[in-house]
């Protein structure tokens, strides 16, 4: 239950799809008698939809991290080491993916009569 949670909630909390959750709110909310706080919810997140769309905001934000080290320069001599993102490798669930694979439906065989 936990993992359908966090997963559920790491999607909805991702920036666009935040706003877009917020004007969903306020469109819900203009058939109640909220109207007002409604229409200030579409409007917020129209308006931060734009900023985010038509705006340098991503360009400035990923700035920092594209120019916290510096390019590799081929006179400073190899690399110490190259860095590869991924998660860690669990025993216990590759036996789970063979188990899925021994257990998927094979190809259909042509079968003839010798």
């Amino acid at each position: 239950m936990f993992f359908v949670v966090s997963k559920t909630l790491g999607i909805m909390l991702l920036p666009t799809n935040f706003m877009i959750g917020l004007g969903l709110i306020g469109v819900i909310l203009l058939m109640t008698r909220w109207r007002r706080l409604g229409r200030g919810l579409m409007i917020l997140a129209l308006t931060l939809l734009a900023i985010c769309a038509w705006s340098a905001l991503g360009k400035f934000l990923l700035y920092p991290l594209e120019t916290r080290f510096p390019v590799w320069d081929a006179t400073r001599g190899a690399p110490d080491g190259i860095i590869v993102l991924g998660g860690p490798i669990d025993a216990d669930l590759e036996k789970g993916w063979a188990q899925a694979r021994k257990y998927a439906p094979k190809k259909s065989r042509k079968r003839t009569a010798a």
